[in-house]
C-alpha cells in the first residue's frame, strides 16, 4: 500500500514538474520566409465558452496576412503548440505539440497547415508517431522528424529514427483535421 502511494507522488510531481518547465511561451509570432503571412500561437487566450476566462490548457494558432487579416485560426485543444516552423518556401507551417494533460509524454502530436488551401492536418497522420519537436525543413518544404518505428508490431518510442516527408506531397493524401474550415 505504501508503495503504491510513492508511486503516485513521484508521478504526480514528475507531472507538475513537466508542465511548469515545459510550458510553451505565452506568445510566439513567427513570420514566414516570404510572402508576408505570420503565425501566432497564443497560450492561455480568452475561452471561447466564457471570454472573461482564459484557457490554460490549450493553444491558439491564427495566421495573418500582411494586411493582418486572419485566413486561418484552430484550437489546438488540450494541446501546448512547442515549436512552429514555417518551410523555406513559406507554403507550410509546421507545428508540434504535447499534451497539456501529460498524457502521452514520448507523443508529440504534429501538424501542418497549407498555404494553398487553409487547411491545417495531422503529419502523424502520414508521417508516423512523432516523438521529439526536433522539426527541421529542406527546400523548398521537405520535412525532417523524428518517428517511434514499429518493431515486430510494437512502437519503439525509445529508438526513434529520422523520417523525410514532403508536405506538398502528403497534402494530397491527408483530410484536413476534424472541425477545420477555412476562414
Amino acid at each position: 500500500m505504501l508503495r503504491i502511494v510513492v508511486c503516485a507522488s513521484v508521478t504526480l510531481a514528475a507531472t507538475v514538474a513537466f508542465a511548469q518547465n515545459d510550458m510553451p511561451p505565452p506568445k510566439v509570432v513567427l513570420p514566414a520566409p516570404v510572402g508576408g503571412l505570420v503565425a501566432i500561437a497564443r497560450t492561455p487566450f480568452p475561452s471561447t465558452d466564457v471570454p472573461e476566462n482564459e484557457d490554460f490548457d490549450s493553444t491558439l494558432v491564427v495566421i495573418k496576412d500582411a494586411d493582418s487579416r486572419v485566413i486561418a485560426r484552430r484550437v489546438f485543444a488540450s494541446r501546448f503548440i512547442m515549436k512552429m516552423l514555417w518551410s523555406p518556401d513559406g507554403r507550410f507551417l509546421a507545428l508540434c505539440s504535447a499534451s497539456a494533460g501529460g498524457h502521452s509524454p514520448g507523443h508529440m502530436n504534429s501538424y501542418f497547415w497549407s498555404r494553398s488551401d487553409r487547411h491545417f492536418r495531422s503529419i502523424d497522420y502520414r508521417a508516423g508517431y512523432v516523438t521529439t519537436d526536433s522539426l527541421s525543413f529542406a527546400p523548398p518544404h521537405t520535412l525532417t522528424l523524428q518517428i517511434a518505428p514499429i518493431r515486430e508490431g510494437i512502437l519503439d518510442i525509445n529508438h526513434p529514427v529520422e523520417k523525410q516527408v514532403d508536405l506538398e506531397q502528403i497534402r494530397r493524401t491527408t483530410p484536413p483535421l476534424r472541425g477545420d474550415a477555412n476562414t
